[in-house]
Order: C-alpha cells, then structure tokens, then sequence
C-alpha cells in the first residue's frame, strides 16, 4: 500500500514542509514572491525568468521532496509529478497577450511566451531534480485537487512509477471576482514503499469509486489531506479540517 512521505507547500499564510512546520493554511489573499533561496539551496538560473505560477508549483515541489529526502540526485530517477490546477498559467497568458497588444505585436515578451503552457513548471523540477517519471497538468473541475491524488495513486497501481509528486497549484487572475480556488500550490511525495528512516505519514489508498482515503479516513480535499499528514506528526486534532 503506497505511503505518504513528504509534504510541501506556499500559500498566502506561508511557506514550510511537514516535519518543520505544524501549521498549514490556503486561504485567500496575496502570496508572498518566491524566492530561489527559499525552496532550494543550490544555484538555478532559471529559477529568476519564471512566472509566478511555474514559481508557486517549482517551489511547492520542491518542498515536499526535501521533506521526503528526495531532493539530492547523482542518477536520474523514474519518478512522475502530476499537479491539479484550475486557472493554470492564466495570468501569465494574459500578461503576454497584454504585451502583444502594442505596436503590431512587436513588444512581445519572449520571457512570458515560454512560460504559457501550465506544464511549464514540471520541465523545470523535473531538469533540476533528475526526474523522468510521466508529469503532466490535470484541469481540475472539482476545486479539490483530488485528481492529482487519483492519478497519481493509479500509475502507482499499474507500476508506471514507484515514487510520485502530487498537488495543487493555482495563481487565480486579478481580474477574477469570483475565484473557485485560492492562490498557492501544496504538494505531498507518494511512495509505493518507504525508503528511509523517517517514518511515513501514514498509508494512502485509492478505493471503490475512486474515494481517497489517509489511515483509513475519507479524504474530502487536498487541502484536507495536508493537515491530516500535520496532525500525525504534531500531534492535534486528527478530524479538523
């Protein structure tokens, strides 16, 4: 049965990893610009010409996978990153087609065009952290961010990786009034089986009709599901929500 082994995230109340950080929120409001020195430690010059939302989802990968010890690589590994978003690179699009709308087009910005696709961010952390497992970007209509967690634990079941990244990241237009999912991305590592001394967070299964279930307890949202694997290792309220 796969395990949870590494938790990440950034949202307006803040950055932090599981076994660092007992608090966890995604709630509205602005998130802080993230910064290379804040989810890596090494030199990435790539990391400064992202758009805020390959930011976000970079930086949300790259948390959970030092939680789960997986961040150092000598040899490429097969492990998948699937992330459920549901305003994708929007914004980003936006900016550009906004850069586009002067001069006959001949201002637009190539930095902003590289960054237009949603699945941006994935190339990145996958280069960076010597990934070669299947990663893609799920719209997700649901707003839970369940999907990722869905796929994910499918291509566990089918051996098409033993090891995988699931989350969610979203960066919501500023011209949204209405928006269904809040800003920040939030990340956890699920393994086929534990591979260190740290102890898992607990057992994650895919059941019938596809409900996620964490130790045994439905799983509602994804959100739901970070605060659950907080409650194990510092000791609060396992049913809050």
């Amino acid at each position: 049965m796969p395990f949870i082994t590494g938790v990440g995230w950034i949202t307006a109340g803040g950055m932090g990893r599981g076994r660092e950080t007992p608090q966890f929120e995604m709630t509205a409001g602005k998130v802080r610009p993230v910064t290379r020195e804040s989810v890596i430690e090494g030199a990435f010059a790539h990391f400064g010409r992202m758009d805020a939302f390959s930011k976000l989802g970079f930086g949300g990968i790259a948390l959970a996978l030092r939680d789960a010890d997986l961040h150092d690589w000598k040899d490429k590994r097969p492990i998948g990153m699937i992330a459920s978003t549901v305003y994708g690179c929007l914004q980003t699009d936006m900016d550009y087609a906004d850069t586009m709308a002067h001069d006959e087009g001949r201002l637009a910005s190539p930095a902003l065009f590289s960054y237009t696709l949603p699945n941006c961010f994935l190339g990145e952390a996958a280069w960076y952290f010597g990934t070669t497992g299947l990663s893609y970007v799920i719209y997700d209509p649901e707003f839970g961010g369940l999907n990722s967690l869905r796929t994910a634990l499918l291509h566990i079941r089918l051996n098409e990786f033993e090891k995988g990244v699931a989350g969610i990241v979203d960066d919501p237009p500023v011209v949204s009034g209405t928006a269904c999912a809040m800003p920040g991305a939030a990340f956890v590592v699920i393994e086929a089986h534990t591979h260190s001394a740290s102890r898992p967070y607990g057992r994650i299964e895919l059941g019938q009709n596809h409900e996620i279930r964490f130790n045994d307890q439905r799983i509602t949202h994804f959100t739901h599901l970070v605060k659950m694997c907080l409650n194990v290792l510092h000791g609060k309220d396992r049913g809050s929500n």
